[in-house]
């Protein structure tokens, strides 16, 4: 089956590179820089779904138009049988029509006369359906972008209410400029398809640990600050994922891990602003660090892009991409595999 989605529009470079990760680099029709199309079972979007930070909501069976059949919709157009199918909108359901445009649209759209003509047409194909404009069954969602316009039955919504409530100010402990949650799971995502066990080597309070435990896997986290190491495990207990992280109190570059212990990473290290790294320079511990690395080792990382960090040859880099947080700070995001082919 088709479906399209439409993603949250920030960070617009880390958003697809989500989605490309989540579904196993299958073929994606990128319409525009935050809404495309891809062919999948409902599992396969059941599990994208549920894990993607950025996307909004997804449509079944788009059918893709141009403005002037979008335009003419009160002349000319029909409206497609098989969106009137009871596959897509149960009996007796009520349903609402909703036009959008997204980014800049070279003629401008009668919004209210397409969702009027939308509606109209299902109406006189589905008698048994009612047009209730606040408490409704289904919506179907015209999209206009300046190439055309894609519609079709929304299959599902996306709720971001379970991962803003991990955000940082929603934690027992927090400080200023924390990573949002957001970020955290995006950031997680990036590693997809995720192993059992994942590191953070500098976890902090816990942010991308959550999301790793939310996502199924168990998270380690190493934390040197004694007083952060028990705020972290306040705020694990506070959200209820004390059972799916384990903590190492302790240098991460002198971590107690076994050869092989993990292969993948995702991290946001200290920057020595509201951080400690012990007197370090921020760029020489994480270079530190990487140079203990094993082969086959995936990493995540953010490094503010004033602090970016020269990877030795022994890393190729599958991610390079800025994330702006504010007009003092943007956030290089890398995703490295240590002995990964060039």
């Amino acid at each position: 089956m088709k479906y399209l989605f439409k993603l949250a529009c920030d960070s617009l470079d880390l958003v697809q590179e989500e989605i490309i990760a989540l579904s196993k680099k299958k073929e994606i029709s990128w319409l525009t820089e935050c809404m495309g199309i891809f062919e999948m079972n409902h599992i396969e979007l059941e599990e994208i779904s549920n894990s993607s930070a950025v996307m909004k909501f997804i449509i079944i069976d788009p059918i893709l138009l141009n403005h002037d059949e979008v335009i003419d919709l009160g002349k000319q157009f029909r409206f497609p049988d098989k969106h009137l199918n009871s596959e897509y909108i149960p009996n007796e359901a009520t349903f609402v029509v909703r036009h959008q445009h997204t980014g800049s649209v070279d003629k401008k759209l009668p919004t209210e006369e397409i969702e009027r003509t939308i509606g109209a047409s299902i109406l006189n194909g589905r008698q048994d359906l009612k047009v209730n404009l606040t408490m409704n069954d289904k919506t179907y969602m015209i999209i206009s972008w300046k190439d055309g316009s894609v519609m079709g039955w929304i299959h599902k919504t996306v709720d971001y209410k379970p991962i803003a409530s991990r955000a940082p100010k929603m934690s027992p402990y927090f400080r200023g400029g924390g990573m949002k949650s957001r970020l955290c799971r995006l950031l997680v995502n990036l590693l997809f398809p995720l192993n059992n066990i994942i590191l953070d080597p500098f976890c902090g309070h816990g942010g991308i640990l959550r999301e790793i435990a939310d996502l199924g896997s168990f998270g380690i986290g190493i934390e040197i600050n004694k007083k952060l190491c028990r705020e972290l495990l306040a705020n694990n207990r506070h959200f209820g994922y004390d059972d799916r992280i384990g903590i190492i109190m302790g240098d991460s570059l002198m971590a107690p891990l076994r050869k092989n212990a993990y292969k993948q990473v995702a991290t946001d290290p200290p920057y020595a602003i509201q951080t400690t790294t012990k007197g370090l320079d921020p760029s020489v511990l994480l270079n530190n660090w990487l140079s203990k690395q094993e082969n086959g080792v995936k990493l995540v990382f953010t490094t503010p892009k004033t602090m970016l960090v020269n990877l030795s040859e022994q890393w190729t880099i599958e991610i390079d991409k800025d994330d702006f947080v504010h007009k003092s700070l943007t956030r290089r995001v890398r995703r490295v595999i240590k002995g990964g082919s060039k």
